[in-house]
């Protein structure tokens, strides 16, 4: 017997599975049975939900559900009523006027927040990559008279140091909220060089290097410290990155999901060329980008190692991508710092290192130079 469609509610259920799985769904009633709730039903099929909405809409619904791994024939337990709609011919979806149960309990955000299918991580939602972002650089930061390459670097005693130098002046200020910061210009080698503290995380360094970019550089390279897994970098030794495992989430916005994430070879052979001119003992190798520096369990070191990571920092997976996206030509040098190859974690005293810090920095800017020319 046909019935009338404006007298139908949608209901949302909660549908538990043999194996353990909660699943939502709705389904559609007549209103005068909805006194007799909770009691359990049996979930329409994405055909016959899609039928209905077609036929109240004049389009097709799509209804993505989960598939889920059957570890037994399922059996549905106690259905909950999680939200009651009236079907309207106009609008399926408008709360009814009648009290009802909010759609997201708290029971379903403590669902959602729980561990979560790695195909639906927001991080893999990379089918916008191209499209232009709200907040634009290139669009909305007006570009100056900057030199065409720099040196981000992350020692901000050095880029105190040369920003006292006479031949020293701000081009251009970098917003945030960590406080002044600017892009400096110096004369080095004879070439205009720029140089600017690209802040700490991936997050903050990510939006230096995106605004040094749309203000006109045009070639970075970054120097820093980093944390040795290996035993064999001791203090000051440099390494040349040839890429980095992305475990941080910026890069993510930029490149389309991966592990790692390949240095420019370019950049990293001007700097293996400077880096031997000034006698700065080096290695190559990857460099694990990690958010979270007290996590860096002995389990996660171990596992890196093995795939090869001599160092731990927190930017330069996203700074890569950044470069790779903004078609730039960046390479990246650190120094081992601290350690955390032994036993125990040892500073080492790696931010009082002043002339390893100095000399890294020369031989990021001589290559720098190399890029201009």
């Amino acid at each position: 017997m046909p019935c009338d469609l404006r007298q139908l509610v949608c209901l949302g259920y909660r549908e538990r599975w043999a194996d353990g799985d909660v699943e939502l769904g709705v389904q559609f009633v007549p209103i005068q049975r909805t006194r007799m709730l909770p009691q359990p039903a049996t979930p329409l099929t994405a055909p016959a939900v899609s039928s209905i909405l077609e036929t109240r809409s004049g389009s097709t619904a799509s209804m993505r559900r989960r598939q889920i791994p059957r570890v037994a024939p399922p059996r549905a337990a106690r259905i909950a009523p999680v939200m009651r709609i009236p079907a309207t011919a106009s609008a399926v979806c408008q709360p009814a006027a009648t009290p009802a149960a909010p759609a997201t309990t708290a029971r379903e955000v403590q669902r959602l927040s729980g561990p979560a299918d790695h195909r639906w991580l927001p991080l893999l939602e990379d089918e916008d990559l191209a499209g232009e972002a709200v907040i634009e650089p290139g669009r909305l930061i007006r570009p100056v008279d900057a030199p065409a390459v720099a040196v981000a670097c992350f020692f901000r005693d050095v880029v105190e140091e040369l920003s006292g130098r006479p031949d020293a002046r701000s081009v251009c200020r970098l917003h945030s909220e960590m406080g002044p910061a600017a892009l400096w210009e110096i004369e080095h080698r004879g070439v205009r060089l720029g140089v600017f503290h690209p802040g700490v995380g991936a997050p903050l360094a990510g939006a230096m290097l995106e605004q040094v970019i749309a203000r006109g550089v045009r070639g970075v390279i970054a120097c820093g410290g980093a944390g040795a897994l290996v035993p064999e970098l001791v203090l000051g030794h440099a390494v040349i990155l040839t890429g980095a495992v992305r475990d941080e989430g910026t890069s993510f916005h930029y490149l389309p999901a991966g592990r790692v994430v390949s240095a420019d070879p370019g950049p990293a052979e001007s700097l293996a060329d400077a880096l031997s001119a000034g006698g700065v003992a080096t290695m190559r190798g990857l460099s694990w980008s990690m958010d979270a520096i007290y996590r860096e369990t002995r389990a996660r070191v171990s596992r890196r190692v093995e795939e090869g990571c001599l160092v731990v920092e927190m930017e330069a997976s996203a700074l890569m991508a950044i470069a790779r996206y903004r078609s730039i030509p960046f390479g990246e040098v650190v120094m081992a710092g601290d350690s955390l190859a032994g036993r125990e974690w040892q500073h080492r005293g790696w931010m009082t290192a002043k002339s390893a810090r100095r000399q890294l920095f020369a031989s990021a800017a001589d290559a720098a130079v190399a890029l201009a020319r």
